[in-house]
């Protein structure tokens, strides 16, 4: 079952990185979209806003070489964009991504 969990995982995981890197890369991109939920999280006009999606997930910390990755791969961001807030994550597993109201108190 692990392996089919892995599986299904990886196609998902490449499909929508290869569909996000078509819509960056292509001729007719206008630029990032900035997501309306984190906007209204942000607005200090609106401090009671509560984000309506619903989202569990898995985090492990990973091991020593990777998070040496992590950090070379951040100072390199930084470097091309100096100005840029970043904040990088690595998931484990997502059972739940943006998702509406689930009626869940």
């Amino acid at each position: 079952m692990q392996a089919n969990i892995q599986a299904a995982y990886t196609k998902h995981r490449m499909t929508r990185n290869a569909e996000q890197a078509s819509g960056l890369l292509s001729h007719e991109f206008e630029g990032m979209t900035l997501d309306p939920i984190l906007s209204d999280l942000l607005d200090p006009l609106w401090p009671e806003y509560v984000d309506p999606r619903n989202s569990i997930v898995f985090w492990a910390r990973p091991p020593g070489h990777i998070l040496e990755l992590a950090q070379v791969l951040g100072e390199r961001l930084k470097e091309v964009f100096p100005g840029a807030h970043m904040s990088m994550s690595i998931s484990l597993l997502v059972f739940v991504h943006k998702v509406g109201d689930l009626g869940v108190p």
